[in-house]
C-alpha cells in the first residue's frame, strides 16, 4: 500500500491509500461514511479483496475526517475531494476505468457527484445509502444543540461513530440536497445499491423508495443493520461488490 497526499484545489491535500493490483484493470475510489475514515474496516477489506480480482483501490479521507486537515466540512468541499481524486486517477492511470464504492453519507455524496455531471466514473456501488441524509442529521441534533448551533455557529455532534464539528453552514447546505427531487440517473453509469432491512440509521424503506423511483437495482440483506455488523452480512456485501465491479 502506498500512502498518498493528493493535491487539491485548496491548501489541504487529500490523504489517500493506494493499493495497486497486478492487472490494474480498474481503479476503485472508496468513499467512507459520516464520522468514519479510510481506515474503516470496509475500506481495509476492499484493499484486501479487490486487488485479487484485478481492481486497484484508492481510499480517501473526506474533509474533517481521518487525516484530512480541512476542518470546514461542507457538501461542496466533499464533492471537490472526490473530483480531485478522480482527476488524480485520470492523470496517473489514463485509459483505466474508474469505479466508486461508497458507504452511507459517502454514498449520498456519490449520488450527488454523478448527478448531471460529466464524470469518467463507469460503475458505482452504493452501500447503506443515506438517501435521507438531512433527516438523519436533523433527527440526531438535540434541542440544546440547535440552540448552541444558532448561537455559536457550530456544534460538536457526538451522535455518530466519533465526534464531528459541524457548522450551521453545513446544516443550511444539506437542506438543499433532496435526492428524491434533484437526482437524475446518468445513462452511461452502472449503479447498484445494497441495504440491510434492519438498518437503524439510513432508512431501508427510503432506500427502496429511491431505488424504485430511479430504476436502480437494490439488493436487500435480510436482518442486516447499518454497518453489516455480522460477518455473514458483510461477506454478502463484498461478494456482491466483487460480482458487480469485477
Amino acid at each position: 500500500m502506498e500512502k498518498l497526499y493528493i493535491k487539491s484545489r485548496t491548501k489541504f491535500d487529500i490523504p489517500a491509500d493506494l493499493v495497486l493490483s497486478k492487472e490494474n484493470k480498474a481503479i476503485l475510489i472508496v468513499v467512507h461514511g459520516f464520522a468514519s475514515s479510510k481506515e474503516s474496516p470496509t475500506c481495509k477489506r476492499l484493499e484486501e479483496i479487490m486487488p485479487k480480482i484485478g481492481i486497484s483501490t484508492i481510499a480517501i479521507d473526506l474533509p474533517n475526517h481521518g487525516e484530512n486537515k480541512n476542518d470546514d466540512l461542507k457538501i461542496k468541499s466533499c464533492l471537490e475531494v472526490i473530483e480531485d481524486t478522480e482527476n488524480y486517477v485520470k492523470s496517473h492511470f489514463p485509459n483505466i476505468p474508474i469505479y466508486l464504492f461508497a458507504s452511507s453519507f459517502g454514498a449520498f455524496l456519490a449520488l450527488l457527484y454523478i448527478n448531471n455531471k460529466k464524470s469518467s466514473v463507469k460503475k458505482v456501488f452504493l452501500r447503506c445509502t443515506a438517501v435521507n441524509m438531512k433527516k438523519i442529521l436533523f433527527d440526531s441534533t438535540e434541542p440544546s444543540e440547535w440552540e448552541e448551533l444558532n448561537k455559536e455557529g457550530f456544534i460538536i455532534n457526538s451522535h455518530f461513530l466519533r465526534p464531528v464539528r459541524l457548522s450551521i453552514d453545513f446544516y443550511n447546505e444539506i437542506e438543499k440536497y433532496d435526492l428524491f427531487k434533484i437526482f437524475s440517473k446518468p445513462k452511461d453509469i452502472l449503479l447498484k445499491m445494497v441495504h440491510g432491512d434492519c438498518d437503524q440509521i439510513a432508512s431501508y424503506a427510503e432506500a427502496v423508495k429511491f431505488s424504485k423511483q430511479f430504476g436502480i437495482e437494490l439488493e436487500t440483506i435480510n436482518g442486516a443493520d447499518h454497518v453489516f455488523s455480522k460477518k455473514e452480512y458483510s461477506d454478502i456485501v463484498f461478494n456482491l461488490a466483487k460480482k458487480f465491479l469485477g
